[in-house]
């Protein structure tokens, strides 16, 4: 599904791709008869993406990339240039806040980035090379 939306992205595709979830409760019933009222966790990425910053963009060295999830979350990002492969992977932990990702080695071009949480995706956008 990524590579359909990154594509789509590379032509100019302005289509937000977030899951968005809600946190709600599932009353059952157990199996003695009582009622056992269930937390389904659920996480709203929609906020964790509008908590992301990517910059400079353009860049030439380095780019910065802040977030904010908890800290028990895990992230990702990974950037992807124009033929689809990937050329950097990242881990971004909920404790840090910030990372700063070398870019110096890239060519320039136009490349597109997809930041994760816990496995689901929050963010897919372009990020573009200058030197």
């Amino acid at each position: 599904m990524f590579e359909a939306r990154s594509m789509l992205a590379m032509i100019g595709d302005k289509t937000e791709y977030i899951d968005n979830c809600e946190l709600s409760y599932n009353n059952n019933r157990d199996r003695s008869g009582g009622n056992n009222e269930k937390p389904i966790l659920s996480i709203n990425y929609n906020e964790i993406a509008k908590s992301i910053k990517v910059y400079p963009n353009p860049a030439s060295n380095s780019v910065t990339i802040e977030y904010s999830f908890a800290n028990t979350q895990n992230g990702q990002i990974e950037v992807y240039n124009l033929t689809g492969r990937k050329i950097a992977t990242q881990i971004l932990k909920g404790n840090e806040n910030i990372i700063v990702l070398q870019t110096s080695t890239w060519e320039s071009g136009i490349y597109t980035y997809k930041i994760m949480v816990d496995n689901n995706i929050v963010l897919i956008d372009k990020l573009t090379i200058l030197k």
